[in-house]
């Protein structure tokens, strides 16, 4: 019983003098690694006092680590290239998911009734992005153009995750891209249908979101960051195993009922990223003009 008591004096000492690191992240299940890792206390084992932030879009995320308010961020790849060509000093902290072809996790979808069901059945049509220059946006314009169709004969339009549905049902867009728990929606609600899984068009392993923080305050909190990955390393290989507590803890993080998770597919969480994963989606950068020049894998990997 003393060692016990001496243990939870220690490990509440620890908890203590922790700093509040604050993780922003968006309303998709790709970031399910800091959901479970929170609630299965895996952060805390790690002397970790984590905060997780719930984000209305990624685009904010880069200005939240620079100016502070945020510590780490969970963004997509092209928006951290972008941030990094840019001049703000963001680094990876950790992957969070990756494309695979048997589990893609971004798919187009389209209007019931609007018969599109072919790469250039999308010329002329309406089709919403999160965000231009965003994640999806670039990798469908990638495979438009792989199949033959020249993507500027499509027309993108910005419109938010959460506001698509609304947008699809008034027939103001004509299809969108968009991950989970977003298809699953759309498709119970009748109000759009899937038309290609179109991220399982790219190479296994393709990067998709990603954890990062600024370089100066990663520098000045190494084992914060090394607490970070071994939380979200745990959670990792826990998730598989466990899916009634990750559906809870994914219900609760991004504010749905427990009826709905439970429809949904978990994406492919992994810790580890590569210089060549980072070239990888250099090349797409650099060919949808988001960036003039490749940023050099080894300045944006954290140590």
């Amino acid at each position: 019983m003393r060692t016990i008591l001496i243990m939870a004096c220690l490990f509440g000492a620890t908890m203590a003098h922790a700093e509040k690191i604050i993780l922003g992240y968006t309303g998709v299940n790709e970031y399910m690694a800091a959901f479970v890792a929170e609630d299965q206390g895996m952060f805390a084992r790690h002397g970790l006092d984590v905060q997780l932030q719930l984000m209305p879009n990624g685009g904010v995320i880069p200005g939240g680590l620079i100016s502070g308010s945020l510590q780490v961020g969970g963004i997509t790849i092209p928006l951290l290239l972008q941030a990094a060509a840019g001049g703000l000093d963001l680094g990876i902290v950790a992957n969070g998911s990756v494309t695979e072809k048997t589990n893609p996790d971004g798919s187009v979808v389209a209007r019931t009734g609007s018969n599109i069901h072919a790469p250039g059945d999308f010329i002329g049509k309406r089709v919403a992005v999160s965000a231009v220059k965003s994640l999806y946006h670039v990798m469908f314009r990638q495979y438009l153009q792989d199949e033959g169709v020249n993507p500027d004969s499509v027309n993108f339009v910005e419109i938010p995750f959460s506001q698509m549905a609304d947008v699809l049902k008034a027939g103001q867009v004509d299809a969108a891209t968009t991950t989970e728990p977003f298809i699953g929606r759309l498709k119970a609600a009748g109000i759009a249908y899937e038309v290609v899984p179109f991220t399982a068009h790219f190479p296994n392993g393709t990067v998709s979101n990603l954890y990062a923080a600024e370089k100066g305050w990663a520098a000045a909190h190494p084992k914060d960051v090394a607490g970070l990955r071994a939380a979200l390393s745990e959670a990792v290989a826990y998730i598989p195993d466990h899916r009634a507590e990750c559906e809870a803890a994914e219900a609760h993080w991004l504010k749905l009922s427990p009826e709905t998770v439970k429809a949904l597919p978990f994406s492919n969480y992994t810790v580890d990223i590569s210089p060549a994963q980072i070239n990888a989606w250099n090349k797409m950068a650099l060919t949808e003009h988001l960036i003039d020049v490749a940023v050099p894998p080894e300045t944006v990997l954290l140590p």
